[in-house]
């Protein structure tokens, strides 16, 4: 079971000791920690960037929590104790309300009623996004991750490629809207439908101006991705970026043996020498 818990925001409840010991726990420099501390205790004035810009405040943390456990009495009854303390301690309250409570299909409608009755939290069957990224419990599809190409597509209601010169939309496009699915490959294989369908969004807006017709492209997308030495503009395809962002978790599995989430995955897919060739599709689950 997933339970993605929503902490209320009511900031002047928390205790400053509890962070001051969380921090410290986290090994942040004395210096550092003493900022932190006088900024969150203290009226904070947000910073102008410019004068007709908007301002920027400060985000510490993220006032959302997942947590994973197996579907039975004895993980409830401790998740519920833990919780308790931990308000107790921080002074945090958990939002009942927004919580939510999401079970595999294995769980049975009997056990799942009486987790949900005892943990007092509703039952989901899409558990929705934490900081922005979709958690999945099932394969990646076109329709999973529409929302990143309707993001793409608003970005160019902004714009107005007729007023732009091609160095202008170029520049754009590899500063805005090639970067707008980086943070998702980081975590996810991105289906290749998705992959084409931003690019062809990115090659219409650099030879076509935004809502005309389609115009013919000058020279072919797998020209402009060769490096600028070669003749190109240095474009990165989005297929072989996400190949390389899971490639660097692979690192990280193989380099970071102890970490708790390298654990998880060790003991779920029995891997013991480092990232397995293939994966029993009975056994894998997507998130």
């Amino acid at each position: 079971m997933t339970i993605k818990i929503d902490l209320e925001k009511e900031y002047d409840r928390v205790r400053w000791d509890f962070i001051d010991a969380s921090l410290k726990a986290a090994s942040i420099p004395d210096f550092l920690r003493n900022v932190i501390m006088s900024a969150i205790t203290s009226q904070w004035s947000p910073i102008w960037l410019f004068r007709s810009g908007s301002s920027l405040f400060h985000v510490f943390f993220a006032d959302d929590l997942v947590i994973f456990g197996k579907a039975n009495l004895s993980q409830g009854r401790l998740i519920n104790e833990i919780l308790d303390e931990f308000c107790s301690i921080s002074g945090h309250r958990v939002n009942a309300h927004n919580t939510s409570i999401f079970f595999s299909k294995g769980v049975g409608e009997d056990l799942a009623g009486i987790i949900c009755n005892l943990l007092r939290f509703r039952r989901v069957h899409n558990i929705g996004k934490y900081l922005g990224v979709p958690l999945f419990h099932e394969r990646v599809t076109l329709s999973s991750l529409r929302f990143v190409v309707e993001k793409s597509k608003s970005r160019l209601q902004r714009w107005d490629a007729r007023q732009l010169s091609l160095v202008g939309r170029v520049t754009l496009a590899q500063s805005v809207l090639l970067t707008i699915p980086s943070y998702f490959m980081q975590s996810m294989m991105i289906p290749q439908g998705t992959c084409d369908e931003i690019e062809s969004i990115v090659r219409q807006f650099i030879w076509g101006p935004v809502g005309g017709s389609k115009k013919m492209a000058l020279i072919s997308w797998n020209s402009l991705c060769q490096p600028n030495f070669c003749g190109g503009l240095g474009f990165r395809q989005l297929k072989d970026q996400n190949t390389s962002f899971l490639l660097k978790l692979g690192f990280n599995i193989l380099a970071n043996s102890e970490a708790l989430w390298v654990r998880v995955l060790q003991s779920k897919y029995r891997m013991k020498d480092g990232v397995p060739p293939c994966i029993s599709r009975r056994n894998y689950f997507f998130l």
